[in-house]
């Protein structure tokens, strides 16, 4: 037996030979500029006081079928903004207007849309349309 074989191991140098022992490369050695300490950034609160707003307030609102909005009889008496007047015509349309005047026997009113437009009053449903009012809480007056 010479120098470098073992008997259950083979030969040191020879690199087939199987060992059961783990082989050991030499330890992890740190770079030279390695700093043990980390990184460490901290940050402080500003000492701004925070500003407050007013609290969030509720508002629960109503609207009737024809998507107007219903106020309560308490302030029914105080100022709202312009009422939206209903117009049905014989054929079966309703037109909202925002504002509406007579002429003779013509019914000028302004959609919603800010665009003038006309009809007879033979052709207005005088029923319906003081009945939609009406039930909206809203003041319109035709001649007969």
């Amino acid at each position: 037996m010479g120098f470098g074989y073992s008997p259950y191991y083979g030969y040191w140098d020879d690199p087939y030979a199987y060992s059961t022992y783990p082989s050991y490369t030499p330890g992890y050695v740190a770079p030279a500029d390695y700093n043990p300490s980390p990184n460490v950034t901290i940050i402080y609160p500003s000492n701004a006081q925070p500003q407050y707003s007013a609290p969030v307030q509720p508002v629960m609102r109503s609207y009737d079928q024809y998507g107007q909005e219903t106020r309560p009889e308490a302030s029914a008496n105080a100022p709202s903004a312009s009422p939206v007047y209903l117009i049905a015509t014989k054929d079966n349309l309703i037109r909202a207007a925002a504002a509406y005047w007579v002429d003779g026997r013509t019914l000028h009113y302004v959609t919603l849309q800010h665009e003038e437009k006309q009809v007879t009053l033979d052709s207005v449903d005088r029923g319906l349309t003081m009945q939609l009012n009406r039930e909206r809480h809203v003041a319109i007056q035709l001649p007969q």
